[in-house]
């Protein structure tokens, strides 16, 4: 079989990264957006290893009960994978299994590795004060965006460096989130990388800011955002959200 063909797998197990583990006659074949339980078509992406493929799932041919729909719409099993962002693997899955899931992760690496037997709790984020949102969002305080050549800002599809512009950011917290936006209101492609010095452009004057810099250009050129700043490079780049004392 050859990169691009389609099979269909029942998938058995989880490993690291958020992939899951089907066998096609007798080889291992990790497979995205899926989990234990379900039967999916999946496309082949990379058959050059003799111990294991790789693969995307296009659809779900029998659903695991504790599939949802995805928390993060851009990442859902119905979008084309060349467009389906990463960074939330989980997204498909009921809260209490997810955890389930890692839990099991965790205690099957300490058993293979390290030939240890340890109880293993996966507890939700936030605390009595600040309690986890019913679906799992709004909790993380650091994004990765990227700026194509074109200018587009947005986060990665999965396993790969084509930058997808998404509409919102579900898993962010509110002023991640709205800084994102403003990175991606004020990214601007070509050849100004090759600025010495930082030209700051504030996107708002309220609240969490977003500030765009040029930058000198190196090998891999990347950004970094925060929610109160955003050091943004043209052209290729990355961004980094997270929330800063102001």
């Amino acid at each position: 079989m050859h990169d691009g063909d389609l099979i269909e797998l029942d998938i058995t197990g989880i490993a690291h990264g958020g992939v899951f583990v089907g066998r096609h006659e007798g080889r291992v074949v990790f497979v995205s957006d899926t989990m234990p339980g379900e039967r999916v078509r999946a496309r082949l992406t990379d058959t050059r290893k003799k111990a294991f493929w790789r693969a995307e799932a296009v659809e779900v041919v029998d659903a695991a009960p504790q599939r949802r729909p995805h928390v993060w719409r851009s990442a859902d099993i119905d979008v084309d994978p060349a467009e389906r962002v990463g960074g939330a693997e989980f997204g498909h899955i009921d809260l209490a299994h997810q955890r389930a899931l890692k839990e099991r992760v965790i205690r099957e690496a300490m058993e293979r590795v390290g030939r240890l037997e340890l109880p293993v709790d996966v507890r939700p984020a936030g605390d009595a004060d600040h309690p986890e949102s019913v679906d799992g969002t709004g909790w993380r305080t650091r994004v990765s965006l990227h700026v194509d050549d074109r200018g587009r800002v947005g986060a990665y599809a999965a396993r790969s460096h084509h930058v997808v512009e998404t509409p919102d950011f579900p898993l962010a917290t509110e002023a991640v989130a709205h800084a994102a936006a403003e990175v991606r209101g004020g990214a601007r492609p070509g050849a100004s990388t090759s600025s010495s010095r930082p030209t700051d452009a504030c996107a708002s004057c309220r609240g969490p800011r977003a500030i765009a810099r040029p930058l000198p250009p190196r090998s891999s050129t990347r950004s970094s955002v925060s929610a109160s700043s955003a050091s943004m490079r043209a052209g290729s780049g990355r961004c980094t959200a997270s929330p800063r004392p102001r």
